[in-house]
């Protein structure tokens, strides 16, 4: 399994202030004024606990599908669905994530912030306060749509077996903004057994397969924030005698 310091994942609900996050309507809110910010996923495969391949957007970017209104098309001709839409609040991304050793500083800085709505000030705030970074990277929200089948993903990393994912130093941390998220790890050593991360907070490795293993009725919000940990930070998780995360035979 991709663990790291042989763990699933790393509980961070002690190592940032999440109770001083803005409160959930005031979120939801600066989400709702971003619309025209939002998309489709259409970056990543998606796939059932048994790994078969989803039938979701993978697919409608073959298509060439590039709005709403053709995204809307596809789900509705081709049975096809996308399992989240992406709100990204930051921009000139060569990629997605980052490898926190390998990256220049001018590749960190060249990343901004895009022209968001003015009622993303507080969240913005309480972003900008976090001590965790020495760089910070993409700033994405995940809205996981409701009533969707489970779907698993890997942010980063090949298909075939985990022992062939390269190391690396890709760091991030992911919270939950809404109480009902539901937000799991498949151990792909034992048959995909679901691994529940039961924080609100984690940060794990993201080229392990993960996901939602239940999709209510109404929408989830999460937010990723990829970026270099700080020494200070990564001393603090217990991880700063690991140069790279990779896969850990427990």
């Amino acid at each position: 399994m991709l663990t790291i310091n042989n763990q699933p994942y790393i509980n961070l609900d002690d190592h940032l202030p999440l109770d001083t996050l803005p409160d959930i309507d005031i979120i939801k809110q600066a989400i709702a004024d971003s619309y025209d910010l939002i998309v489709p996923n259409t970056w990543q495969q998606n796939c059932l606990q048994n790994e078969d391949p989803y039938n979701c957007t993978w697919y409608a970017s073959e298509k060439t599908a590039k709005t709403k209104k053709e995204f809307f098309e596809l789900e509705l001709k081709e049975d096809i669905v996308s399992p989240y839409w992406i709100l990204n609040l930051t921009d000139n991304h060569k990629r997605i994530v980052y490898d926190s050793i390998e990256t220049p500083d001018e590749e960190w800085d060249n990343i901004t912030l895009k022209d968001i709505p003015d009622t993303w000030a507080p969240m913005m705030e309480w972003i900008d306060n976090l001590t965790c970074f020495r760089k910070r990277g993409r700033i994405c929200f995940l809205l996981t749509r409701p009533g969707l089948p489970p779907q698993f993903h890997r942010d980063t990393g090949k298909p075939g077996h985990l022992k062939e994912i390269a190391p690396h130093r890709e760091e991030f941390i992911w919270f939950s903004i809404t109480n009902n998220k539901t937000f799991v790890i498949l151990n792909e050593d034992d048959n995909n057994k679901i691994v529940p991360i039961e924080s609100q907070s984690a940060f794990f490795n993201h080229s392990q397969l993960h996901g939602a293993d239940f999709s209510p009725s109404y929408w989830q919000i999460s937010c990723n924030i990829e970026g270099a940990f700080t020494d200070e930070f990564r001393k603090k998780l217990g991880i700063d005698h690991i140069e790279r995360y990779y896969y850990e035979n427990v």
